[in-house]
């Protein structure tokens, strides 16, 4: 089998990792994949790795039939077997690509996002164009969502997404702590993503001002590049006298090694197709607050594998701060059962049930048999 994969983002965050993996996971399976990404692409340089065969284009906007055409082109020549669009452009480019240039290809889109599919015009047909075979949605709350968007069931599949669980296998050397001064009986509350708007960091920001100010001990941090919204968090932390309290490190790229330092992983978001930041701290043996967005509880079980609260409300997400600290027992317990039920979600596992969503054998398995 010959799998063309196509991404759009020249950025690198959540969905081009699993991108990546996927890549790397279906060339262990013995397939034949290929990867059409922007040139320039983060995600172009480092699937290098992976050895597949590699295709850049130039991205000229949402309606690019110029792409399109180089798409099918890359099809034909190469002969690919099928066609897995990664996001919203890749979806609309296949779509293109087979509505004005012939490609026979079926086409397979992952959805990670946890927003209705557009309604109108474009983004109407594309959503029910006969070459779309399949959504693979990443939560059920994404599935829940594309059902009332109108899309057919039988073409809906929740593959939830998959980490590398050993790469935090004996990792932590307390770099994190050495690099900002953080002292070691002052505890670590971070989240991991880009400062974008659907992350909610005002309640991130406004959580660790309560909790601050009811006699908690701790430094926030946020690890993550701009996604639109950093200067605001800034003036926020400005405002709120949090200069001292709250830091920002920017993105990083030794993950792995600085998230098992941290004491408290804090997920405020309002929207989320999974959380797989959750997943790595899971692996990381970092206990998990979070918000009910999307598909985070599908993840975080309230008590079990950690706490959860409502969107937005950082008076609870403080006072869970402090009793996740504070209770050892409970926090003891949380780390425990996280680390056993992160192992439903590999890296592997992702790439078998894609496979078998491909051929037509997918069976979709009960909560308990996650």
């Amino acid at each position: 089998m010959r799998v063309l994969h196509i991404s759009t983002p020249s950025t690198w965050r959540g969905g081009e990792q699993q991108v990546f993996w996927l890549l790397s996971e279906q060339r262990r399976q013995g397939l034949k994949v290929g990867l059409m990404t922007p040139t320039g692409s983060v995600l172009g340089e480092k699937a290098k790795e992976a050895e597949p065969l590699l295709f850049s284009f130039r991205r000229r906007g949402a309606f690019d039939p110029v792409a399109a055409w180089h798409l099918r082109r890359i099809c034909r020549g190469e002969q690919f077997d099928i066609i897995h669009a990664h996001d919203s452009h890749a979806h609309t480019l296949a779509v293109l690509s087979a509505s004005l240039f012939g490609n026979p290809l079926p086409v397979f889109v992952s959805r990670r996002v946890d927003f209705p599919a557009s309604s109108g015009g474009l983004g109407k047909s594309k959503y029910h164009h006969p070459k779309v075979k399949g959504f693979i949605c990443v939560s059920k709350a994404i599935k829940s969502v594309m059902l009332k968007s109108g899309i057919d069931a039988a073409k809906l599949h929740v593959v939830r997404s998959g980490i590398d669980i050993k790469r935090f296998e004996g990792r932590g050397d307390g770099r994190l702590r050495r690099e900002f001064g953080i002292p070691p009986d002052v505890p670590i509350v971070a989240n991991l993503s880009a400062i974008a708007p659907h992350k909610d960091y005002p309640t991130f920001v406004k959580a660790a001002e309560y909790f601050l100010a009811t006699n908690g001990r701790a430094r926030f941090l946020i690890i993550g590049g701009d996604g639109g919204e950093e200067e605001t968090m800034r003036g926020l932390v400005q405002e709120k006298g949090l200069q001292n309290d709250l830091i920002f490190t920017g993105f990083r790229n030794d993950v792995p090694d600085i998230l098992p330092e941290v004491d408290l992983f804090l997920i405020t978001s309002k929207t989320e197709g999974l959380g797989t930041t959750i997943l790595d701290a899971f692996a990381a043996g970092v206990p998990v607050v979070a918000t009910k967005a999307g598909g985070i509880p599908e993840i975080v079980r309230h008590r079990e594998t950690g706490l959860l609260a409502d969107l937005g409300d950082s008076q609870v997400l403080a006072t869970y701060l402090h009793e996740m600290l504070n209770d050892a027992a409970l926090r003891g317990g949380i780390i425990e059962r996280s680390k056993q039920w992160v192992r439903m979600f590999s890296k592997e596992k992702v790439a078998e049930e894609t496979l078998k969503i491909y051929r037509g054998e997918f069976i979709e398995l009960g909560e308990e048999s996650l």
